[in-house]
């Protein structure tokens, strides 16, 4: 069985580790915010451009995998970033066909665990469709 993982380096754009997320999982984005202490609730983490540089965002950065499993979900890799890494990531569902895919995200899989030609007509594991937007 082929490991799979992400590998991040100090010379690294926040685009192209946004790229390399894409490829691993085509139906999810990821975004990195900064990490500042709230003052009161109203306050927000500034989202970083695509063209920052992760060296610039985190000096202390060094270089480095995360080891996806098979089981892994989204808030296991938003916590392995940071834990690794020291950034701050979010990740969501990407907009397919004029939908968003929406909802409590944290807890999908990250790896598709049941691909579609094995699924059984009108079965779908793990997600729930109560957050799809009307229309969709």
């Amino acid at each position: 069985m082929k490991t799979r993982s992400l590998h991040i380096s100090r010379e690294d754009t926040i685009q192209s580790v946004q790229n390399k997320f894409s490829k691993l999982f085509p139906l999810l984005t990821i975004h990195f915010y900064s990490i500042n202490e709230k003052i009161s609730l109203d306050d927000s983490c500034v989202m970083f451009s695509p063209k920052c540089n992760i060296a610039d965002v985190n000096p202390q950065f060094r270089d480095g995998y995360i080891p996806i499993s098979e089981n892994m979900m989204a808030y296991e890799m938003e916590n392995a970033i940071y834990n690794n890494f020291g950034l701050h990531a979010e990740i969501s569902g990407k907009s397919v066909s004029q939908c968003l895919l929406t909802g409590p995200i944290s807890r999908w899989l990250l790896i598709e665990k049941y691909p579609r030609k094995n699924r059984q007509p009108g079965y779908s594991p793990d997600l729930y469709f109560r957050n799809i937007p009307f229309g969709c």
